[in-house]
């Protein structure tokens, strides 16, 4: 291989989607994704919930993803505001944290968060997120899904062309 392809993805559970009955066939999706990138790359999963750090359940190359979504599933939090700001910034070092380390000539970050609503936390600025996205090389992809979605606020912390909103979770 000449290329490292990483992957991050963040799930938000603090959300009200998280409650409801489509969050395991959201987590189930996110399986898929992370299988998909697995056959080519490296994905790593995480979660967020309103407290500082993300939390993370499947490392780069860490075998046992079952577990590791059993784990999202099951994982309840802290904090029911929601720091998807604060989840950019720590997804975005931790790919970059990465890349610096991978020895291969062409390498690629994706950071993937899965939201149903944007930041309530007010921890860290939407503007503070938007000059980190300008600024890195990694390509920024925000999944939000339900009808708490606003393309406004969140389309600017994405990369170009990277949100994809849908009111219905069945959509992911």
């Amino acid at each position: 291989p000449v290329d490292a392809d990483l992957v991050i993805l963040l799930v938000e559970v603090s959300g009200p989607y998280v409650d409801g009955e489509d969050f395991p066939d959201i987590v189930t999706a996110v399986g898929k994704l992370i299988a998909a990138v697995n056959k080519i790359g490296q994905g790593a999963v995480g979660v967020f919930d309103g407290e500082d750090e993300i939390v993370a359940m499947l490392g780069f190359g860490a075998p046992n993803e079952k577990a590791a979504l059993d784990a999202v599933r099951h994982f309840r939090p802290r904090n029911r505001n929601g720091n998807l700001n604060g989840a950019i910034i720590q997804g975005i070092d931790a790919l970059e944290k990465q890349l610096a380390a991978a020895t291969l000539p062409f390498r690629y970050g994706t950071l993937v968060i899965v939201t149903d609503r944007a930041d309530l936390a007010k921890k860290v600025t939407a503007e503070a997120v938007k000059k980190k996205v300008a600024k890195t090389e990694v390509d920024v992809q925000i999944v939000a899904i339900g009808p708490k979605t606003n393309r406004l606020e969140l389309e600017p912390l994405a990369s170009p062309g990277g949100l994809f909103l849908s009111p219905d979770p069945k959509d992911f």
